[in-house]
């Protein structure tokens, strides 16, 4: 390619002769806006006759003859209840499969609060019945204890921390 451009010895574009130095002028003598007013004949744009007293008359003569447009509700009643149908039975389902260890940490939290808030034997019995009581006072007079699981227990269970405070 550049073989073929060798041979061109000018770019094609002249510029005539004293053209910028009179390219100021020339502009500053066409942009005079008198010399265009005086040049126009009219000024191409008119106002019909008591074009303004009638605008609003024909503007609300256009709007009352506005058919009025069907509002569709984004929220049907049937939608939402098929939506909350789902929903419960989502969470039915959620409910049985993630809550599976639900009695090991409801214990878990229930001797953590007793421990923490130093709860007295007494509003523990409060919360009882009086059949419960009793089955637990039969299974802990039945039961027999040896000093090794005591001790064992106490070891694993009872935090030292606790019992000196």
């Amino acid at each position: 390619m550049s073989k073929d451009l060798k041979h061109i010895k000018t770019s094609g574009f002249k510029v005539p002769e004293d053209y910028f130095e009179a390219l100021e002028d020339h502009i500053i003598a066409n942009s005079s806006l008198d010399t265009r007013i005086s040049e126009a004949k009219t000024l191409g744009f008119r106002v019909p006759k008591d074009y303004f007293e009638t605008l609003e008359d024909s503007i609300f003569s256009k709007l009352e003859t506005c058919e009025e447009t069907k509002v569709l509700p984004l929220f049907k009643k049937r939608n939402i209840l098929s939506f909350s149908s789902i929903a419960a039975a989502f969470l039915i389902m959620l409910a049985f499969f993630v809550n599976s260890d639900y009695e090991e940490f409801d214990y878990f939290l229930a001797e953590n609060y007793i421990i923490d808030k130093d709860v007295d034997v007494y509003e523990l019995a409060a919360l009882l019945t009086d059949e419960e009581l009793n089955n637990i006072q039969t299974t802990v007079r039945n039961s027999t204890y040896t000093e090794d699981d005591m001790e064992s227990y106490l070891l694993d269970h009872i935090n030292l921390e606790d019992l000196i405070e």
